[in-house]
């Protein structure tokens, strides 16, 4: 991957959809017609602003159930304990975090977003009729199924 640069970093077509995280204010996902998913920091300025881009070809294992992937991660269940002890666990920024103009989420628009309460996850739809949960922090594809 590249590293950030300010004109390697936005939308190149119209922005759809924009969800805040729920565990810290200065951190939001955008989705576009270019059918990218970008993660943000507002806080920063310029092309330091967009922290990564979701990519549905780099993922985080093999394929899950929805109904045991976030029961089962041994991880998040440690970090959401953290939560309800009302520390942030989650956090965005590292240094190895990039942004890329090839990464795609969707093979057409991202017309839906929205975060999981537990700040770790968020829910993508896209007009290609695909629904991905992605890994907030890394930007993976989870790769679940969605129970019949």
């Amino acid at each position: 991957m590249a590293p950030l640069e300010a004109a390697a970093v936005g939308h190149t077509d119209k922005v759809y959809a924009v969800a805040w995280s729920p565990v810290d204010p200065h951190v939001l996902v955008s989705g576009g017609d270019d059918g990218t998913i970008r993660l943000w920091d507002v806080r920063r300025g310029g092309g330091g602003a967009c922290l990564l881009t979701f990519n549905q070809h780099s993922t985080t294992g093999g394929v899950r159930s929805f109904g045991t992937c976030i029961a089962t991660n041994t991880a998040l269940g440690l970090a959401v304990a953290d939560l309800k002890r009302g520390r942030r666990a989650v956090h965005f920024v590292a240094a190895e975090a990039r942004a890329s103009t090839t990464a795609s989420a969707h093979n057409n628009g991202v017309n839906g977003l929205c975060f999981a309460p537990d700040g770790f996850h968020v829910l993508s739809t896209g007009r290609d009729q695909r629904m991905r949960l992605w890994d907030a922090g890394r930007g993976t594809n989870m790769l679940v199924r969605s129970p019949p």
